[in-house]
């Protein structure tokens, strides 16, 4: 039987949170220590990437899928309004191209049909 990759991407998500968690820590003890401006730039900069990155493995792995399982249980009921068929043909023609800042109107979209 297949395991289900879902609680390992959670899990994952999860370290890489608390390493983040980890960094910031590490910011406050170096301003404490009067560490360096360039020590704290090149960490803070690292925290950004690392925070990013975070967002972006997010959004594929755990947005995505729970869109995608959304359109599917809608599409497969009956009585569908055409406004609904046109809304997830919209959906499902700019699915890959989807980024973060699109997800907020695509969940208000779905909203309207009472997901």
């Amino acid at each position: 039987m297949k395991k289900s990759t879902k609680p390992k991407t959670l899990r994952t998500l999860y370290k890489r949170a608390n390493r983040v968690g980890g960094q910031l820590l590490s910011i406050k003890k170096m301003v404490r220590e009067k560490r360096s401006p360039e020590e704290i730039l090149i960490l803070l900069l690292a925290i950004d990437k690392a925070v990013y990155n975070l967002i972006h493995d997010y959004f594929d792995t755990i947005i995505r899928h729970y869109l995608a399982d959304r359109i599917n249980h809608l599409s497969g009921t009956a009585n569908q309004s055409p406004a609904f068929e046109h809304f997830i043909d919209r959906i499902r023609e700019n699915f890959p191209e989807y980024e973060l800042r699109h997800l907020p109107k695509v969940f208000y979209d779905l909203r309207q049909f009472n997901l």
